[in-house]
């Protein structure tokens, strides 16, 4: 018995700090026009790219902070249907439209996030779309662990919610504010939350809503 509390010990103080996300990712197709189509014009995409989207530009900013990092969401295998979903991506740099189509980062049960075990000094980043979809559900039951209760707690927990905030069930939404997160959110968004808690917005030009991680 003694010897496995010695181990649990050493095991926490070798543990290095790290930011767990258990947000989406997915791949972006960016087409770029010349100009925006009308409902039935037809455009051509002189340039298209593809790039990796959603939580993994937190894990690969984080990295860059020198941080460790890892993925606890969903993936896809790579075969037909069980792989990570996209968004076309059409812009004419001034503007942009967005089509998603959702995959195996969308799906799963409610112990989809049940391995994930933070240890003191980590952050677990949630993002806006893990709020949707039956991903929510691992969400849910995530943040309901004796873990990540307020009190007990030795780990941060940031919550960026994006614009998807105003489809949040209610109960959910119940259930984060009572984890106590750290909100990461720009002035939209935090009106939206306010709006959704029923809470008075202060719309003072000295107020300063606007952060990211």
């Amino acid at each position: 018995m003694l010897s496995d509390i010695l181990h649990k010990i050493r095991a926490q103080r070798d543990h290095e700090p790290t930011v767990i996300s258990v947000g989406q990712i997915w791949v972006d197709i960016t087409m770029h026009v010349q100009e925006m189509p009308q409902p039935g014009e037809f455009t051509n995409a002189p340039s298209v790219t593809k790039s990796a989207s959603g939580s993994f530009h937190v894990l690969q900013a984080a990295s860059r902070m020198g941080a460790r990092t890892e993925l606890a969401s969903i993936m896809g295998t790579g075969r037909p249907k069980q792989d990570n979903g996209f968004r076309i991506v059409l812009t004419d740099g001034m503007q942009k439209s967005y089509v998603a189509h959702h995959g195996a980062e969308a799906h799963g049960d409610p112990r989809a996030f049940a391995h994930v075990r933070p240890q003191r000094g980590d952050v677990v980043h949630i993002s806006g779309n893990a709020l949707m979809n039956e991903s929510s559900l691992a969400v849910n039951a995530f943040i309901q662990q004796p873990q990540c209760r307020p009190q007990e707690r030795e780990f941060r927990m940031v919550i960026n919610p994006t614009n998807t905030l105003r489809l949040v069930n209610d109960q959910l939404l119940e259930n984060l504010v009572l984890t106590r997160p750290i909100w990461s959110m720009n002035r939209q968004e935090a009106r939206t939350l306010a709006y959704r808690l029923g809470v008075t917005f202060d719309e003072s030009a000295t107020m300063r809503v606007n952060a990211g991680f």
